[in-house]
């Protein structure tokens, strides 16, 4: 599950102009608090040396009931 929201870096990442090199902080919403350790994991092999600042909260739901996750990402983009 969480590997396959890692993807989007790609294309959704390429449409508004960012890489995972430009993302200053993650802010990872969880509805099971218990999944941390293997969403982290999966975070970590994509960002490997790139060390973000990284918030993890837990949440009583998301808007859509099946996600289990949400992730918000801050990037700084040189350039106009």
């Amino acid at each position: 599950m969480s590997r396959k929201l890692a993807h989007s870096d790609g294309p959704f990442a390429s449409i508004i102009g960012f890489s995972l090199t430009d993302v200053i902080r993650t802010c990872m919403l969880l509805t099971r608090i218990d999944d941390r350790k293997e969403i982290a994991k999966v975070r970590g092999e994509y960002f490997k040396d790139i060390r973000p600042v990284d918030t993890v909260m837990q949440v009583r739901r998301i808007i859509n009931r099946e996600w289990l996750v949400e992730i918000e990402v801050d990037a700084v983009v040189d350039g106009a």
